[in-house]
């Protein structure tokens, strides 16, 4: 699937019927999601954050979180300089948006197992 259709498909499932499917749609859904808490799980992935040495040009940071809704999972990447980024359908696509190469970069931490699970 492409990108652009796996993000027209995150919309439809997330949109009030009113909103506009645009790139400050997506924006405005991750900043609600992770500073107001959305009922779903904004988790860090990975993050990367580096001394720029210029005390007043700051440091730089770049993150890659994943977005679980009632088994529903996207990605996500913020990076100081090119801001918020997704949704991704795979983590490897997350990785690239932030210009690295997914064949070489650490693979996602994995998940944790539910209390019970396993069990006979």
């Amino acid at each position: 699937m492409s990108n652009d259709d796996f993000r027209r498909i995150f919309f439809e499932r997330y949109a009030e019927q009113d909103e506009t499917l645009d790139e400050g749609w997506f924006e405005a859904f991750f900043e609600k999601a992770f500073r107001s808490g959305h009922p779903a799980e904004m988790d860090i992935e990975w993050d990367n954050e580096t001394d720029s040495g210029n005390f007043a040009a700051g440091d730089e940071s770049e993150r890659i979180f994943s977005f679980s809704d009632e088994g529903f999972v996207t990605y996500w990447t913020q990076s100081t300089f090119n801001g918020v980024k997704g949704p991704f359908e795979k983590y490897d696509e997350a990785v690239e948006a932030l210009g690295y190469d997914s064949a070489s970069f650490p693979p996602p931490p994995p998940e944790p197992e539910e209390d019970g699970e396993g069990a006979d």
